[in-house]
């Protein structure tokens, strides 16, 4: 068996689609071949060196192999490697990198409170 390896070129960048469960807020399964939007997050599993400015040098990718993010939802090229599905998009079309971080049970009204005092809203 061939196993098929991709390195993007220049700012492009290959997302793996978070799969998403085709049922509504309800819990209604729905069949397939029903509308719904694709999924708009998923995980960088590759990403070129950067994109080439007019002077000659690369600015360097922000997003790294790993990280999750949000993207826009209808760019990009959907591509299939080894059976399973990706999305081929360019830096600029990801809109916002995904962290998640564990906090303490801690009252909302202690989390408030910590966000006035740090100058957030």
């Amino acid at each position: 068996m061939l196993l098929r390896t991709y390195h993007p070129l220049k700012e492009l960048v290959l997302i793996e689609p978070l799969e998403h469960v085709k049922q509504t807020a309800g819990g209604i399964i729905l069949p397939d071949g029903t509308h719904i939007s694709q999924p708009s997050e998923g995980t960088v599993v590759a990403a070129g060196p950067g994109k080439p400015l007019p002077d000659g040098t690369v600015r360097p990718m922000t997003v790294k192999v790993g990280m999750f993010v949000m993207h826009h939802l209808y760019d990009g090229t959907r591509v299939k490697i080894n059976g399973r599905e990706y999305l081929l998009i360019s830096e600029d079309s990801v809109h916002a990198i995904i962290t998640t971080e564990i906090v303490p049970d801690m009252p909302i009204e202690e989390i408030a409170g910590e966000l006035v005092e740090a100058g957030g809203r």
